[in-house]
């Protein structure tokens, strides 16, 4: 008989001796320590794709916002995103639009808020995520401290929408 078949072999000796809800016991907690293991490591990877998805988005939402401070860096964002004539037909109507916008464009910070605290209070940002048939699409919406309000939208990291209420 080998070393680990003697082991095996003690650890069932050991386990006849016990009653039997000694050994419910131990299988219930080995049970509840597997589940626990579990939830929390799901928990642990939403936790983290969440906080890329926040980081990514946050990029995006600061890079906008910067484009849109200059005449010329908005005309390039409009260029540069093609499907944002879908809602502003002529590159005229969206710098008007966002002659409009560029005195309640408030200060983005660096680095985004905490998730938790995203979470928490959905007033200062909301970011959906929706990957599917290999598109990745983005709704963000932001509230500058002074009250306005950033909406866009997009696909592949294309602009799709722009909105400022």
């Amino acid at each position: 008989m080998s070393g680990a078949e003697t082991r095996r072999g003690a650890w069932r000796d050991d386990l006849r001796g016990r009653s039997l809800w000694t050994r419910l016991a131990l299988g219930c907690g080995a049970l509840l320590l597997v589940a626990v293991g579990c939830v929390g490591g799901i928990g642990y990877a939403l936790y983290w794709k969440g906080a890329r998805v926040l980081d990514r988005s946050w990029k995006e939402l600061r890079f906008t916002t910067e484009r849109l401070r200059t005449v010329e860096s908005t005309r390039a964002l409009y260029r540069g995103n093609p499907r944002l004539s879908e809602i502003y037909p002529t590159e005229k109507e969206f710098m008007k639009k966002a002659e409009g916008w560029r005195p309640k464009l408030g200060r983005v910070p660096d680095e985004p808020p905490p998730l938790l605290s995203v979470l928490r209070d959905r007033q200062l940002l909301e970011v959906h995520e929706n990957r599917s048939d290999g598109h990745e699409t983005v709704r963000m919406k932001y509230v500058f401290p002074n009250g306005a309000v950033l909406e866009l939208e997009s696909d592949q990291g294309r602009l799709t929408n722009l909105l400022m209420e």
